[in-house]
């Protein structure tokens, strides 16, 4: 699909699991949309379950990237971060939004 043709979907898939009690398996590459639609994560490698968990959990796993999946920009951003002590106390984004409250923790530093 290309990018409108995504979030068109998304944004339909996300439409219908908050307005039913609806169950849907969604299978895609694109993290950083499954972060904000998705309240459970599978990662599949050759066929066998490597991960699984809320959102949170599994697109802040460093072995994403060993498997060929990737994190949102916004872990990879906070991951390259030149921080001058030690990282916020506070988990790694995976949207926008943490990403904003994380960056700020760290600014005010």
């Amino acid at each position: 699909l290309d990018p409108a043709g995504a979030e068109e979907v998304f944004d339909s898939v996300h439409t219908l699991t908050e307005e039913s009690n609806t169950t849907v398996v969604l299978i895609s590459h694109k993290v950083e949309w499954l972060a904000e639609v998705a309240d459970r994560i599978l990662v599949l490698v050759e066929g066998k379950i490597r991960d699984q968990g809320p959102p949170k959990k599994i697109l802040t796993n460093p072995d994403l990237d060993a498997w060929g999946i990737g994190s949102t920009g916004y872990t990879r951003a906070a991951r390259l971060a030149p921080f001058p002590a030690d990282p916020p106390e506070i988990p790694l984004p995976v949207t926008l939004d943490q990403a904003v409250d994380y960056f700020k923790l760290w600014i005010s530093k």
